[in-house]
């Protein structure tokens, strides 16, 4: 599967040792476990090396951080900045600074990362920001804020992806103070 604003690059055909793909932006990934060829993922900042198993990759350019969350199997990360892999477990995400090069592993909630296959959007504790984010890549608008400090409102929940925008931001402003103008793209 493949997210809003992202490419995913392959060869017409795989090697006989490796499956390489490249991923600029998002993907989802369930790949067919095959040990003689470990399918590899490439992003700006690291690798991802899979035989079999279920994982998100998000790698945008203009995101300060960069993840891996493993949905089952097992992936071993190689960060271009360091000499070592990191093998993480189901239930774990992977999340690497673009700027700083530092990289933690922690335990998440999988579906919050990989709800958007399913055209919806879990919410735990998102702030305003990285919501108006996700929109502006899936509906190809922009948004504008009178308040800055309206960004930082965190929000819990469900949203389906698949339904018209002006839905989504009457969901969002019944839940909160929020209001929303829309001039063509302008939000």
């Amino acid at each position: 599967w493949i997210n809003s604003e992202s490419s995913v690059e392959y060869p017409i055909a795989f090697s006989k040792d490796k499956r390489v793909v490249k991923v600029v932006g998002e993907a989802f990934f369930d790949v067919k476990e095959d040990a003689s060829r470990p399918f590899i993922v490439e992003t700006s900042g690291y690798q991802v090396k899979v035989l079999g198993t279920k994982f998100n990759v998000k790698s945008y350019s203009d995101d300060l951080v960069s993840a891996t969350t493993l949905v089952s199997g097992a992936v071993d990360i190689i960060s271009n900045k360091l000499n070592e892999s990191i093998s993480i477990k189901p239930g774990q995400q992977f999340t690497i600074n673009s700027i700083s090069g530092a990289v933690d592993v922690k335990e998440v909630d999988t579906d919050i990362y990989t709800s958007w296959i399913d055209n919806r959007l879990k919410l735990d504790q998102m702030p305003l920001n990285e919501i108006i984010k996700l929109l502006m890549r899936r509906y190809d608008v922009d948004f504008y804020f009178s308040d800055e400090t309206a960004k930082d409102e965190l929000f819990n929940g469900v949203v389906p992806l698949n339904d018209n925008l002006n839905v989504i931001l009457w969901q969002l402003s019944k839940v909160s103070s929020l209001s929303f103008e829309i001039e063509g793209d302008l939000i």
